[in-house]
C-alpha cells in the first residue's frame, strides 16, 4: 500500500511524543502516563548517568525517590528577611525543624557584618519543605550558603491543587499560607496578627531582644504551620513531579539574586518625568 509523500511542513513539524501517546492511549491515567514517559526518558539517558557528572545525574536520580519516606532527613524551613527595592534581601532570622530527629534550629541574624554557618543538613538524602521556597533560597544566597538539592514547595503544590478554581465573585482563590491552612481546616494566626509582625520585620535592623523573640516566635509559627500542612497535602502530592517543580524555586532565587543592575531612584524619577 502506497502512502502519500508528506509535504515540507509535515517533514519539519516537531513531534510531541507525550501528546501522541495520550491520543493513542486515551484509557491511560494521565499521571501514570507522565511517569511512564519520565522513566523511558531515564532509560534513554542511562549511559549519560553512568559517565556523566553529579549535576547531570540529579534530574534523573530524583525519579527514584517516590515518597517522603525515601529521604533520611526532612527539614521544614522558614526565613524572614528585609527586601528593599533594587537590593538583595537582608536575612533577619531562620527557623527549621527536622522531622526525623526532632532537631530544631533558631538563628537570628542580628550582626549584619558577621558570617553565619548553615546549621542544617545538606545532601541528596535530605528533603527541604517550605512555602514559596524561592524566598528561603534568596536568604541562603545572601548568606553565601549552598542551596539544597531537593525541595518540596507546598505553595507550588497548593497552586496545582487549586489552579482554575475561583471565588464566588469570579476572582482567583487566595494561595497564601493562611489560605492553604484554611482550605484543609487547619488553624493559623489571623491576617492582622501576621501583618503586624511583618511590619516589624520590614522596619529593618537593629531589633531589641524582645523584638527578636517576637520575630522568632512568628517564624516558628510558620514552621509549625508547615508541620500541619505537609501531612494534609501529601496524599495529593506526587513526589517525583513535586521535586522537579521544587528545582525551579532555586533557579528563580538565583535569577532574583543576580537581578538586573539598576539605579532605582533614577529609574523612578525618569518614570515620573515621562
Amino acid at each position: 500500500m502506497l502512502h502519500p509523500i508528506p509535504d515540507k511542513s509535515e517533514i519539519h513539524r516537531s513531534i510531541n511524543l507525550p501528546q501522541q501517546v495520550r491520543r493513542r492511549n486515551k484509557c491511560f491515567d494521565r499521571h501514570q502516563l507522565q511517569l511512564l514517559l519520565l522513566q523511558l526518558w531515564l532509560l534513554q539517558h542511562e549511559y549519560k548517568l553512568q559517565k556523566g557528572s553529579r549535576e547531570l545525574r540529579e534530574p534523573f536520580l530524583v525519579l527514584c525517590q517516590q515518597s517522603v519516606d525515601d529521604f533520611n532527613e526532612v527539614v521544614l524551613l522558614d526565613t524572614e528577611f528585609v527586601a528593599c527595592a533594587g537590593d538583595r534581601v537582608v536575612p533577619v532570622c531562620l527557623v527549621a525543624y527536622e522531622l526525623r530527629s526532632g532537631r530544631r534550629h533558631k538563628v537570628f541574624f542580628g550582626d549584619l557584618l558577621a558570617t553565619y554557618k548553615n546549621p542544617m543538613p545538606v545532601g541528596s538524602d535530605v528533603l527541604y519543605v517550605a512555602y514559596a521556597a524561592q524566598a528561603e533560597w534568596s536568604a541562603f544566597l545572601s548568606l553565601g550558603w549552598q542551596l539544597p538539592e531537593h525541595t518540596l514547595d507546598l505553595f507550588a503544590e497548593y497552586r496545582c491543587l487549586t489552579n482554575g478554581q475561583t471565588k464566588f465573585d469570579g476572582s482567583p482563590v487566595d494561595t497564601s499560607l493562611i489560605a492553604a491552612l484554611a482550605h484543609f481546616g487547619l488553624d493559623s494566626m489571623t491576617v492582622v496578627e501576621k501583618q503586624s509582625v511583618i511590619d516589624l520585620i520590614h522596619r529593618g535592623h537593629p531589633y531589641t531582644e524582645e523584638e527578636q523573640r517576637t520575630i522568632l516566635d512568628y517564624c516558628s509559627e510558620d514552621v509549625e504551620a508547615l508541620e500541619m500542612l505537609l501531612p494534609a497535602m501529601l496524599p495529593a502530592i506526587e513526589i517525583p513531579y513535586a521535586i522537579f517543580r521544587g528545582r525551579y524555586t532555586k533557579a528563580l532565587a538565583k535569577m532574583e539574586f543576580s537581578g538586573i543592575p539598576i539605579d532605582v531612584p533614577v529609574f523612578t524619577e525618569s518614570r515620573i518625568i515621562e
